[in-house]
């Protein structure tokens, strides 16, 4: 039971320690880095103390004072890596001991037998909790504006607007790891949000030719049954044309997921576009706004950093859809939704992909 407790304890440190402050520092978490993926699930005690241990020296190393945007951004990079890494290794435990109910297993928790001494009279139980995706998103949500209401979600964190009652955008962090599981959509029911003053369900009859348009997808919350669950708030939902939302957005959906698995992990932002003057208004209660088409835009940094956006139209897709004709820069979302998407990275950075519109770079083709 030892070796799944340390485990337990270090991933857990990994997710509640403060970051660190010093290029040394970096340089040890990327020795911890190194050394995690060469553990074996028969390692001994002794040595998950002594990795527990590395670990803890790290952090007393620390000092009190701000990270530069660099330093930050590879720091956040080691842990996420960490984590997975430890993910794994548990996973893997997990699989090797057995589990109470194999429909347990989930980002949310697990139950795991002690593979050590198992017999039929005595059988030990662990819960292990794990890390979610919005965990290192933080210093990659866009600029924050005055008015706006932030609403931090499992796998999303959520900019609403009190005027279209919609969001403003919805933001979330893609991992490799999330983009399949074992929890499914089937029998989840659309919510109101309590956190916000939103449109109720009610509001939401007779919206004929319209679905409710996820901006943060089921599909990319199939890892843990609670993000799946909040990707179903009305909050995270926008009017969108039928077709669009069940072919050229979820196609684009689907891409993103492809991405994530590919590099590792993405950054992605969502939202809805009003550029009318007036805003066409549906629904029962005619308080549902339409938007007039939608954004998106991706930011990949892992290996040479890299984004994309995307615009479609609220309305029927084109005959033979491509991304093609949808792609633009990050810069020209921002110059349409007044949005600063990726501004705590370094300027040398953001200014050269945020201008970027070249879809050979992400190899889709």
């Amino acid at each position: 039971m030892r070796p799944v407790r340390s485990l337990y304890i270090l991933l857990l440190v990994l997710l509640t320690s403060s970051c660190g402050r010093e290029n040394s520092v970096l340089a040890e978490y990327r020795s911890l880095a190194k050394d995690l993926k060469t553990k074996s699930l028969d390692c001994s005690e002794e040595e998950w103390d002594i990795i527990l241990s590395r670990y803890r020296r790290i952090e007393k190393r620390i000092e009190q004072r701000q990270l530069s945007a660099k330093e930050k951004k590879e720091l956040y990079k080691l842990r996420a890596q960490c984590v997975n890494l430890l993910n794994n290794l548990v996973h893997s435990k997990i699989e090797q001991i057995g589990v109470e109910d194999k429909n347990q297993i989930s980002n949310e928790s697990v139950y795991a037998k002690s593979r050590e001494k198992i017999s039929p009279e005595s059988v030990e139980v662990q819960q292990i909790e794990f890390h979610n995706g919005n965990e290192f998103f933080g210093d990659l949500l866009p600029r924050k504006k005055k008015r706006d209401t932030l609403v931090k979600r499992s796998s999303y964190t959520l900019s609403y607007n009190s005027t279209t009652k919609a969001a403003n955008w919805v933001a979330w962090h893609l991992t490799e790891e999330h983009t399949d599981g074992p929890f499914k959509r089937k029998g989840i029911s659309y919510m109101e949000d309590e956190d916000i003053d939103g449109p109720k369900l009610e509001d939401w009859r007779d919206i004929s030719d319209y679905d409710h348009g996820h901006l943060c997808p089921a599909g990319d919350n199939k890892w843990d049954r609670k993000a799946m669950t909040e990707t179903f708030y009305l909050s995270n939902m926008c009017v969108q044309n039928s077709r669009l939302n069940q072919e050229t957005w979820e196609r684009l959906e689907s891409t993103c997921r492809e991405w994530a698995r590919k590099f590792g992990d993405i950054y992605i932002v969502a939202g809805p576009i009003f550029n009318s003057g007036k805003i066409r208004k549906i629904g029962a209660n005619k308080k549902l706004c339409v938007p007039d088409a939608f954004y998106k835009v991706v930011l990949c940094m892992n290996g040479t950093p890299k984004a994309l956006g995307f615009i479609y139209n609220n309305e029927n897709p084109e005959e033979h859809p491509s991304l093609d004709n949808h792609v633009v820069s990050v810069d020209e979302v921002e110059q349409i939704t007044g949005i600063d998407f990726f501004y705590e990275l370094p300027d040398s950075i953001e200014i050269s992909i945020e201008k970027e519109s070249d879809l050979k770079k992400w190899k889709v083709y």
